[in-house]
């Protein structure tokens, strides 16, 4: 994500990823630079892993250097400097935390023959990929190894927006902080019949909006219902 340091949409992949450090893989990791870095990157990183920062202020003579490096790359591979050429790795796991989000390192996949994957962590009718870049994103999901979807709803979204069917599709479930053998009791019986809509209000994506336009309705305002 590009909004905060951590969140939801960063769960899954830094679960897997500490599931294969565990086992004895490598993981380098490719993350937006914040001032103070999650937690869970150190972790990462104490345990052998290779942290990449994207984003990074520079001073006045790094971007000098910048500068200079990018006139020197235009007649040469733009890739050959960039962070997958310093780990050589086995594969790349690309996560967005949006669906619109660009995945121009798949580009690079590609012409290195790197399997790679996308996890979409979010899509909504809100936004619609722009029709000038269609084909970009095209490419980008259809020579994805797998394009790992959270929920059915985001993977249609997805297909609808890029008029494509992904036979390379699958969906995965989020990892959750609740244990799975926790029994909660039963409420005690009451007049009024509760109900939770359990997400952050954030209206686009997930709808608190069309929660208040049902119960300002009378039929429900007369009825023992809160959410």
């Amino acid at each position: 994500m590009i909004g905060v340091p951590w969140g939801g949409s960063e769960e899954l992949w830094w679960r897997t990823a500490r599931r294969l450090q565990n086992q004895g893989h490598q993981v380098s990791v490719n993350f937006k630079w914040w001032p103070d870095a999650a937690w869970h990157l150190k972790q990462i990183e104490e345990h052998g892993g290779e942290l990449f920062f994207r984003d990074q202020p520079a001073t006045f003579w790094q971007l000098q250097r910048k500068k200079l490096t990018t006139w020197k790359k235009r007649s040469r591979n733009s890739f050959e400097n960039g962070w997958t050429a310093q780990t050589s790795p086995d594969a790349v796991l690309v996560t967005l935390g949006y669906h619109p989000d660009r995945v121009q390192i798949a580009d690079e996949c590609i012409a290195r023959n790197i399997p790679y994957a996308i996890n979409v962590q979010s899509a909504s009718n809100f936004f619609f990929v722009h029709s000038d870049c269609i084909d970009d994103y095209r490419r980008w999901y259809r020579n994805a190894t797998r394009v790992w979807f959270v929920s059915p709803e985001n993977q249609h979204k997805v297909e609808t927006n890029l008029a494509i069917e992904l036979t390379n599709a699958e969906i995965v479930d989020n990892p959750f902080n609740v244990e799975r053998e926790i029994s909660p009791a039963w409420p005690e019986t009451e007049d009024v019949f509760r109900l939770a809509c359990v997400g952050r209000l954030h209206f686009q994506s997930k709808g608190q909006d069309l929660i208040v336009d049902v119960l300002r309705q009378p039929k429900w305002r007369e009825r023992n219902i809160e959410i």
